[in-house]
């Protein structure tokens, strides 16, 4: 796991803690914090769910990017073996 995942996840779960932490300690009705946490858990799940998109897009990005890279090399791989074979 790069350092970046890492960072991520620690803020992440760095938000989340606080913001639990300060749902808890704020005085008001159960009721009112049960439906405060539950907003705030899906707009992180949201999150979430938005940044793996984006790195899932990323991946795929770099994935065409290796196989056109590689798809380059062995072209130049057979034409060099062409042209030794002819020589």
């Amino acid at each position: 796991m790069g350092n970046n995942s890492k960072i991520l996840i620690a803020a992440l779960a760095g938000v989340a803690a606080g913001a639990v932490a300060g749902l808890l300690l704020a005085p008001e009705k159960g009721s009112k914090l049960r439906k405060r946490l539950a907003k705030k858990g899906a707009n992180a799940k949201d999150d979430v769910m938005e940044k793996i998109e984006e790195g899932l897009t990323s991946l795929q990005q770099l994935k065409s990017s290796i196989l056109s890279s590689v798809k380059e090399a062995a072209d130049d791989v057979k034409d060099k073996a062409a042209k030794a074979k002819h020589a």
